[in-house]
């Protein structure tokens, strides 16, 4: 199996210690842009990182209204407890 082959298309594999996870609102009652990237330091928050804090950003396409930003907090914080990282 070759690497393309094990990651699904517009997959973004990153390991855990490096994974950061955004959702950046920019315009005040607009969707946010969900950013997905790989953070300078391993021991920063998974969720809730600054943009500066990345290293790489990967943003496809995907806008996250303010609604439901909480149950996406609330998935990417179990991910964080599963890996020992912080969540902001």
């Amino acid at each position: 199996m070759t690497p393309d082959e094990r990651c699904a298309p517009g997959s973004f594999p990153v390991p855990l210690p490096w994974l950061g996870v955004l959702v950046d609102y920019k315009k005040s009652g607009k969707p946010g842009e969900l950013i997905f990237g790989v953070v300078r330091d391993p021991h920063a928050a998974l969720y809730g990182t600054d943009r500066a804090a990345f290293r790489y950003r990967y943003t496809q396409a995907v806008r996250v209204p303010h609604s439901d930003e909480p149950l996406f907090r609330a998935y990417v914080t179990d991910v964080a407890a599963r890996a020992g990282r912080p969540v902001l």
